[in-house]
């Protein structure tokens, strides 16, 4: 269920939604990557993931010298990119980005990256999300991407590790949501709506999940 991207011209365009419209707003963004060539072929950059706002903000995903790298502007000033460690061609890397009072903490496979990266990369022209290369149309991604979601808050780090756990291995059958998530008085519950890859079915509504204080006994 993966999708896959040939490195040509091969990408997913969505409107731009409206958590990113305002980077004072929290959220999280969360993919699994798998790259054909990010360490053999380590000196072009490809971009994975760009959310162009306006020519003044923007972030981006992409892999360049052997390492997957997290670019962001704000306010017209373009900062250096955060980086994670060197990767490996055809594994799987689960990436989380948060972000939380303007500043962005980058995660592979739960663990936080802080390592530098480059400040010189290269911007699209068009707002909204773009998977598989910039949104002008440039430096395309060969690879997969799987499980793309997008949070209108910033998840905890503990909640981060989780997700890993959860859907490594090609899991996804269930969801473990950390305490750190939840708050005394919070109604949870959960809309399923299934898709034959042409057309959605008909939604299919959990039950409301309550969080109450332990009353204590078994």
């Amino acid at each position: 269920g993966a999708y896959r991207f040939d490195g040509s011209d091969d990408r997913i365009e969505i409107p731009l939604p409206d958590i990113f419209k305002d980077l004072n707003n929290n959220f999280t963004l969360s993919l699994w990557i798998r790259s054909d060539d990010i360490s053999s072929n380590s000196t072009e950059i490809k971009t994975i993931v760009e959310i162009y706002i306006d020519e003044n903000n923007s972030l981006q995903i992409f892999q360049y010298n052997s390492s997957i790298q997290l670019g962001f502007k704000v306010d017209g000033d373009k900062k250096q990119a955060l980086r994670s460690m060197e990767l490996l061609d055809n594994q799987w890397y689960f990436v989380t980005i948060i972000w939380r009072s303007g500043n962005p903490y980058f995660y592979l496979n739960g663990s936080l990256q802080a390592f530098s990266g480059i400040r010189d990369y290269p911007e699209g022209n068009k707002s909204g999300i773009f998977i598989g290369q910039l949104s002008n149309g440039s430096h395309s991604f060969k690879g997969c991407v799987d499980e793309f979601y997008v949070y209108n808050y910033a998840r905890s780090p503990q909640q981060v590790y989780q997700d890993y756990l959860d859907t490594r291995d090609g899991s996804s059958d269930h969801r473990t949501l950390k305490s750190s998530e939840t708050r005394l008085g919070d109604a949870w519950s959960c809309t399923i709506i299934p898709n034959d890859s042409h057309e959605d079915g008909k939604p299919i509504e959990s039950n409301v999940l309550i969080i109450e204080a332990y009353g204590g006994g078994s």
